[in-house]
Formats: structure tokens, sequence, C-alpha cells
């Protein structure tokens, strides 16, 4: 579990199932082919299950619109070919390169829906059966988990989880390639649909989610992290987290359990096997949280004499729990968008020698062993009236 399968949908079958690439859920991630003028490779398999498209070249007959690659029917040397299977190492790529962040957690939810969320649209807004959610887009997926922007892995215990229906109907269920229930056999199954309210300072994070979110995160389910099973019937056991809402407080989260009894024949007809994959009392949900890491400010920024005759400055913190340092600048010119930096400092006062301008205070923060630097919002004082008061 947790691990991504990157499968090619196919050539030449139109939109007709191609496993394994048409298998349901963020496990597998089935590629179908663009050609050099952006459209959908005319031999590319689309449709059900169809989640991105990748260059993969086309029927035109020119070599320059193929894929060059290594090719064992040339002398295991290079060729030009063509097809799905030219463009899911595409995919295969942009994977090791989002494996290669340092606080990207290498789990397959999160590959899946960092690719899928920043595809490029080409058909529709949003998903379509013949290009899935777009285009891969590399540049949009790395800018989408690089600074500010940071990426929280979470769990949720099963403390507060709530059924949606405390009883519902049994129903005929099947049951295949789940560890716990042999294939093949009769079953009925109450499906309970479990969820959790969250507030996200309050779960297992990595990183820890220490300050509070500013504005809506991104959220999505990490299936690895949750213990319960998804919808469908039939039902392979695979695990499943839903995110149903999300906000900047907290989010609720869904998966599922099944009370399952099997048909066993006389005399007892159906025998009672109980809850899988565990009862909802004991679901626990798994996460990521996308937030904009920008530092909050720092306030109160004054201006004072000092004994040195050289202004000082003094600020308040920021509230923000990862700050490491601050950055003072000076405004150039009197233009708004022209910022000297002068120095780099982890004090809240300074003294300054430079007087009749304007400064700002930048905090400063760090996210696991990446750090940047991120301009909060000018804080201004002018200094004319203390310069001469210091100068007469």
């Amino acid at each position: 579990m947790g691990v991504l399968s990157v499968a090619a949908r196919g050539n030449n079958i139109g939109d007709a199932p191609y496993f394994p690439a048409c298998n349901y859920g963020d496990y597998i991630l089935s590629v179908g082919a663009f050609n050099h003028l952006k459209e959908l490779s005319d031999f590319s398999g689309y449709g059900y299950g169809i989640d991105i498209l990748a260059p993969g070249g086309t029927t035109d007959g020119r070599d320059e619109n193929d894929i060059y690659s290594t090719y064992y029917r040339s002398g295991n040397q290079y060729a030009y070919d063509r097809g799905t299977s030219m463009a899911a190492p595409h995919v295969t790529g942009m994977v090791g390169l989002l494996d290669r962040y340092n606080y990207l957690r290498s789990l397959g939810s999160n590959f899946y829906q960092i690719i899928t969320r920043t595809a490029t649209d080409m058909y529709e807004i949003g998903y379509d059966d013949l290009s899935g959610y777009g285009r891969l887009n590399a540049r949009a997926a790395l800018d989408f988990i690089s600074p500010p922007n940071r990426l929280n892995t979470c769990s949720v215990s099963s403390a507060g989880n709530y059924l949606v229906d405390p009883d519902p109907p049994a129903q005929p269920w099947e049951f295949k390639g789940t560890r716990e229930l042999p294939d093949n056999r009769a079953y009925l199954a109450k499906q309970y649909e479990v969820r959790n309210t969250v507030d996200y300072m309050g779960c297992s994070c990595d990183p820890p989610v220490n300050d509070p979110v500013i504005g809506t995160p991104i959220v999505w389910g990490l299936d690895s992290f949750t213990n319960g099973w998804g919808p469908s019937n039939p039902n392979g056991g695979v695990r499943k987290c839903d995110v149903i809402f999300a906000s900047e407080n907290g989010a609720i989260l869904r998966t599922y359990v099944y009370e399952v009894w099997e048909f066993t024949g006389y005399p007892e007809w159906w025998t009672y096997r109980g809850f899988f994959p565990n009862h909802w009392q004991d679901c626990v949900f798994g996460f990521t949280l996308l937030v904009d890491g920008t530092p909050l400010p720092p306030v109160n920024l004054a201006v004072s004499p000092s004994s040195t005759y050289h202004p000082l400055l003094t600020w308040d913190d920021s509230p923000t729990s990862d700050v490491i340092g601050y950055k003072v600048y000076r405004l150039v010119h009197g233009i708004d968008q022209n910022w000297l930096i002068l120095l780099i400092c982890r004090r809240k006062q300074i003294n300054m020698k430079i007087c009749n301008i304007q400064r700002r205070i930048v905090a400063d923060s760090r996210f696991g062993l990446m750090s940047e630097t991120i301009p909060s919002l000018p804080l201004i004082n002018r200094l004319n009236r203390i310069c001469l008061r210091l100068s007469s």
C-alpha cells in the first residue's frame, strides 16, 4: 500500500477498458498520449480510467514528431517510436523528480494528486474522458509544492469517528482480492460510512502544524494512512479516504467499513463474520494538507533615538512559530519596488546609521531543509523628524 504504479492506457483500443491502467484509485496513474500539436494522439486509448496525457508521438510517419528513446529492436540502441508506452515513462520521470523533494513524503496518493491537480486542461476544465485531467505539466507540479507552499502529511486517531447511518440495510456484496474475506463466496454486508471532523492543529502531522492555517488550504485523502475501505461493489479491499469538505479551520474525512455475513448453507445458512477491515470505532484517517507557508509579518515597528545617535529600530516577533530570523530592507530613491537588503538578524532591534529613509522588516521562515524568504507587508516609518532631532 502507498506505492504508485504508472500504467500505459493502451494503443488502438478507443475507450475500451484496458488493465491495469483502468484500475480504480490513487494507486494507478493511467497515462494516454498527446502529439506534437498538443492533441490526443490518434492511437491513444482514452475513456474509463484515463488520468493524464504525456508526450507519445503520432502516426504521421515523421520521426521528429515521435519520441526518441532506447529501443531493444534496434540492437539495444536508440530509435524513434510512438505509443502510450512512450508516454508513461515521462510520468514516471516526473514522479522521480517529485520524490527528490526533501519534505515530500514518498506516498502514492501524494504523487497522484500533485500530478493530476497541476495538469494543463485540454478539452474541458477539470476532468474529461479524452484527456483525463489534462497534459502533464512538470513546471506546474514543482511550483505546486515549492515554497511558500508547504505539504503536511497528517493522520487522525479514531477519537471523534461517527456514522452517517447507524443502521444501513444489508445487501448482497462481492469481495475480491481481500486478505480477510475469500473470493467467490456469497456475502451480505452492511456498508457503514464513517466520518471524522478534524482540526489541523490537533492532528499528528509531519511537519507539525503549529500555526493557524490562513486561507482555504488544499486537502486530499492519504489512502495509505487510512485503514477503511472504499465504497465499490465488487470491493477489492483497497484503502480509501475522501475529503468531503475543507476550510481553514479543519476538514471532514470519510471512509467505509462493512459488517459481513457469509452464506454457509444449512443449518445456519448465514454465518456472521464481523466488521471488515475493522470496527468503525477503530478507523484511522490520513490526509495531506497543502498550505501557504508565508510567515506572518513582524509587528509594531518603531523608530527612536539611541545612545549611539543612530536611529534604533525595534519590532515584535512574527506570530509564526517557524520564523528563524529577519531581514531589514531600505527603500532606494523612494521607488516603491526598489528595496535594498541591509542586513539579516535574529534580534528584535537594530541600530541603523542611515537617516531619512523608509525601512521594512521581513520575517524569514524555513520548511524542513529548505528555506525561502517571504516578503511580508511593508512596515514603514519615516525618520525625518528623528534625524533632524539627532542632528540639532
